[in-house]
């Protein structure tokens, strides 16, 4: 009988003794897990291109970056975001590790320093709030606040300055000077106005030069936008780069959109170039980007939109709920809000539209986009 209560009290020790080292060998799995300190092969992506000339600086260069990667996986202190950061830190160029020796990750750091974050030690730059930290009061810096939109629009159609450029007002707020809905030359909505002259011909050519000469590419859909429908896109599109930002008269343009709506050059977005050929079109959509509202520049407020040839039949930018559809002039620059008169961080939900299907011909236009605040700088950190 004592036997028997021995061998089961023995028994349940054994067995408390076995969970408890379950427990404890799984929590140390967790640990490990955790910390970084189980024992795992890195992956830090694309294979590198070693170039001749800078074996030993690449080598040198490589093994700096394995080190911090242990440094970081074996420090307790590294925090569980870290880790998983440290997952996704790759090298996603076969040229990253020469980019990184001839100083890219500094001069170029919002590619580098995302797409290249294993070379140049900056993976926790993956985090957006890290490498983008948003001012708490970045509203004060808004170019626009309420009651904005109707000033800035009143202002392009009636200031001295903007008559040379042909102002023709489309849609406004409310009617003027005693017109009525039969009397008036435009409807009742949300600002739509354009400039049928503001282009020159060697402007419009000059853009659909440089644009030929980067290459066009099929359109992709911004993350965020409002897009209604699928294949919303389908024409082609280049941005402008650096270099073809700073050409003369690329830039002579900018300062001309800089004095006519008093907002620096800085908030814009460097200029799209669009081309669409029969049958392409871009179904209906709205230029704001929900998520932009919390990032450094903030919301765009305003999109001038540049014809750079005309066409001959569709391509029309059609606003299906103002009721009004604009024919392609090359010249002529459109320009209409994204966002509301009385909270300009707010979208403007009458300004849907949609670039109608090119019957003949080939349209160019461009796409210039202003933000709250500055763009520019920001985006040199990827964080547009």
């Amino acid at each position: 009988m004592l036997d028997s209560l021995l061998i089961a009290r023995m028994l349940n020790i054994c067995i408390i003794i076995c969970i408890i080292l379950y427990q404890y060998t799984q929590q140390e799995r967790i640990n490990c897990a955790v910390h970084g300190t189980c024992p795992r092969e890195e992956d830090y992506g694309v294979t590198q291109v070693i170039d001749a000339k800078h074996v030993t600086e690449t080598n040198r260069l490589l093994r700096n970056m394995v080190e911090y990667f242990k440094r970081l996986r074996s420090n307790p202190k590294t925090p569980v975001w870290m880790h998983v950061l440290l997952d996704d830190c790759k090298n996603e160029d076969a040229n990253c590790a020469f980019w990184s020796l001839v100083g890219e990750c500094d001069k170029s750091p919002g590619y580098m320093k995302v797409s290249c974050a294993a070379v140049c030690q900056s993976c926790d730059q993956l985090s957006r709030p890290t490498r983008c930290p948003v001012d708490p009061n970045a509203s004060r810096l808004s170019v626009w606040k309420p009651g904005s939109v109707n000033e800035f629009f009143h202002n392009m159609t009636t200031l001295k300055d903007n008559q040379k450029y042909e102002p023709v007002v489309l849609s406004r707020p409310t009617y003027i000077n005693n017109d009525t809905e039969k009397t008036a030359s435009y409807k009742v909505g949300s600002w739509l106005l354009y400039f049928d002259n503001f282009l020159s011909d060697k402007e419009a050519d000059k853009l659909i030069s440089i644009a030929t000469s980067q290459g066009f590419q099929p359109n992709k859909e911004a993350m965020g936008s409002d897009y209604v429908g699928n294949e919303a896109r389908t024409g082609t599109q280049t941005w402008l780069t650096e270099e073809s930002s700073n050409d003369a008269v690329v830039k002579k343009l900018m300062a001309r959109i800089e004095k006519l709506t008093h907002i620096p050059n800085k908030n814009a977005e460097h200029i799209q170039i669009l081309r669409y050929e029969s049958p392409q079109l871009h179904k209906l959509h709205h230029d704001y980007i929900y998520n932009q509202i919390e990032r450094q520049p903030g919301a765009r407020i305003f999109t001038i939109f540049l014809y750079l040839s005309n066409v001959e039949e569709g391509g029309e930018t059609d606003f299906p709920r103002l009721k009004i559809a604009v024919k392609p002039k090359k010249g002529r620059a459109l320009i209409f809000p994204s966002v509301l008169d009385e909270e300009p961080d707010k979208k403007d939900g009458y300004m849907y539209h949609q670039a109608s299907v090119v019957k003949k011909g080939v349209k160019y236009a461009a796409n210039i986009w202003i933000h709250q605040r500055d763009f520019k700088n920001p985006n040199k950190n990827n964080c547009h």
